[in-house]
């Protein structure tokens, strides 16, 4: 199992975003792969200004949206052996499952010492 953290915003918030309106959550990830599937593991997580005007509550359990760049740790998919950097919409997240690769874009070049 991987513990996984996600951030969601579950009373909304008005103009301003201050720390009591993210709830960090977590919860088990199952390690067992099937095929096709690709476990993967935040480097990067998105914070842009458009974020701001979507102050509506998503929900207790739903992930803050948002795009992520993140690195394959464990796959059953051909397309993305491990150590490969991608971006999805992942949302703030620890750890993703992608259960089928098309929801990821490969970045084809190195981010040399660029640290997180």
């Amino acid at each position: 199992m991987v513990k996984i953290r996600h951030w969601t915003l579950p009373n909304g918030f008005k103009a301003h975003v201050s720390e009591n309106d993210l709830k960090l959550v977590e919860e088990d990830l199952s390690e067992d792969l099937q095929q096709g599937e690709v476990l993967l593991e935040s480097v990067y997580l998105s914070v842009d200004p458009y974020m701001r005007i979507h102050g509506d509550p998503i929900g207790p359990h739903k992930t803050m949206f948002g795009e992520a760049c993140l690195k394959v740790i464990k796959t059953r998919n051909g397309e993305f052996p491990l150590g490969t950097l991608v971006l999805t919409n992942s949302g703030w997240r620890s750890h993703y499952l992608s259960k089928d690769g098309k929801d990821l874009r490969s970045i084809p070049y190195d981010l040399g010492s660029l640290s997180p």
